[in-house]
């Protein structure tokens, strides 16, 4: 058990993040970060790039969703996708080269900026599905119904 002080520069779940980080390896993830403060799901989906520059990949899971941040390629298979729809949106200003293969709504080399809703609900309509990007970071979220 860990004591945190209420007052501090971090959230509970990120001081949680950085112990999983210095005692752990592989993948991480994090149960119950998308409860009902919106304010605190934000904050818990921006703390998963903490992965990305460590070359780990860091989940949220709940009981519809698992969400995480990519800014390389990505290849799911169907079977293995947490639920049928995978939406994707930039985290930040826009990704470039986006392309999407075994996707229902596929993309070649666009650019998804934000402030829009494109990249929601598609679905792996192939064996696997490719994401392929150039430069950026996506959230990626695989949602069940």
């Amino acid at each position: 058990m860990v004591r945190l002080i209420p007052e501090k520069d971090d959230t509970d779940t990120e001081a949680a993040l950085q112990l999983a980080f210095n005692q752990s390896e592989g993948d991480i993830v994090i149960l119950g970060g998308t409860g009902s403060r919106l304010d605190h799901v934000l904050g818990n989906i921006s703390i998963l790039g903490q992965g990305l520059s460590r070359g780990r990949q860091v989940f949220l899971l709940d009981s519809h969703n698992r969400i995480r941040l990519i800014d390389s390629d990505l290849t799911v298979a169907r079977e293995e996708l947490y639920g049928p729809y995978i939406s994707l949106f930039p985290y930040g200003d826009q990704v470039e080269g986006v392309t999407l293969e075994g996707f229902k709504y596929p993309l070649v080399h666009a650019t998804m900026e934000g402030f829009t809703s494109l990249g929601v609900s598609n679905e792996v309509t192939a064996q696997v599905g490719k994401i392929h990007l150039e430069h950026g970071v996506l959230i990626v979220i695989e949602a069940k119904e």
